[in-house]
């Protein structure tokens, strides 16, 4: 069928997929093929992109993540120096509940408690 320079096919194979196809004067082609389980679209007008290229993670250049501090590893003096994922690191790894904390300083002075804690502990001899 063509109207004012338009044109309309429409074709059906016995697999149950189907062409549709129209165009108009000004040679712009727009085809919709589909089957039972997918349709695609196809306009000559925008361009196709190539699929992505596949990415590979080489175990070398994978970032590790940094190994967890360790009570035995610090000294009353460096407490301060932790940052708060060290701080929390340290507390949960002790059973150590911080869930109330909001400020750094409240979870230095749990991790010198702690610290303390278990240096008397060691004093006296008592395994913790």
């Amino acid at each position: 069928n063509s109207n004012n320079g338009a044109s309309f096919s429409f074709s059906s194979a016995p697999n149950g997929s189907f062409n549709h196809s129209s165009s108009s004067s000004g040679n712009t082609t727009h085809t919709r093929t589909a089957t039972a389980n997918s349709s695609t679209t196809t306009n000559p007008q925008q361009q196709q992109r190539p699929p992505p290229a596949a990415t590979t993670t080489s175990s070398s250049t994978a970032k590790q993540k940094p190994r967890q501090k360790s009570l035995s590893e610090i000294n009353e003096e460096n407490i301060e120096d932790l940052n708060i994922r060290e701080l929390k690191e340290i507390l949960a790894a002790n059973f150590v509940d911080f869930k109330g904390c909001v400020e750094k300083g409240e979870l230095i002075e749990k991790v010198r408690r702690l610290y303390r804690d278990r240096l008397n502990a060691q004093l006296k001899g008592i395994s913790i």
